[in-house]
């Protein structure tokens, strides 16, 4: 029997499937991790953690700098076949002060130290970079404007990066069209669109799915 592919989703609240308007956690069947498992080829591995960052570091929220937790992480789940990032909401928060260049090369250095930790352990997973679903925000105390500005920004920015390092990438805001009432967290909708198009990279990268 062949072998399931393993897939590590490594992201924030929209990974871990936080819903919008109570703050509780979707159902299995409803985040898009969950949908993607349903797959009977897939092993998916869900590291969703909410306001991770890529590599900034928070005092009002602890623990939550991607780069810290990405070794042990992988220790955790080797072997994978694939490694899903999906971050950079949390890095366009006004207290971080960093624009959509800066928050591209911290999701470089977080991608780059996996790769480096996954060569050091003979394991030689894909990559695949989703750029976040755009952000809508009326009036909120972490995110302005501006944030909605550096998140459109990070498509070209997470795109060349890609590009660079010979990674799959995608958009999320091509399939997550509808964000719920917080004005940043996935709808069940935009949880299913995300699913369906993830599912479709990995077939097309010929994982045999």
């Amino acid at each position: 029997m062949k072998r399931k592919q393993r897939v590590l989703c490594y992201g924030d609240s929209n990974t871990w499937g936080y819903m919008p308007g109570n703050g509780t956690r979707y159902p299995e069947d409803v985040r898009w991790t969950g949908r993607l498992a349903q797959c009977e080829n897939l092993e998916i591995i869900e590291e969703g953690l909410n306001g991770r960052t890529t590599v900034f570091s928070d005092n009002l929220e602890p623990f939550r700098n991607g780069l810290d937790y990405a070794a042990p992480c992988l220790m955790s789940h080797f072997p994978l076949d694939v490694i899903i990032v999906m971050l950079g909401t949390n890095d366009a928060k006004c207290r971080y002060h960093v624009s959509a260049a800066e928050i591209r090369y911290g999701l470089e250095e977080l991608v780059a130290r996996m790769q480096e930790f996954c060569r050091r352990k003979e394991e030689s997973p894909r990559f695949l970079i989703i750029s976040p679903a755009y952000i809508h925000i009326q009036e909120d105390a972490e995110f302005d404007h501006s944030s909605e500005s550096k998140i459109r920004q990070l498509e070209a920015e997470y795109e060349q990066m890609a590009g660079e390092f010979h990674f799959m990438y995608l958009r999320a805001s091509d399939y997550v069209t509808d964000i719920g009432e917080d004005g940043i967290h996935f709808t069940e909708e935009g949880h299913k669109n995300l699913a369906d198009a993830v599912r479709n990279v990995l077939t097309e990268s010929c994982l045999s799915l």
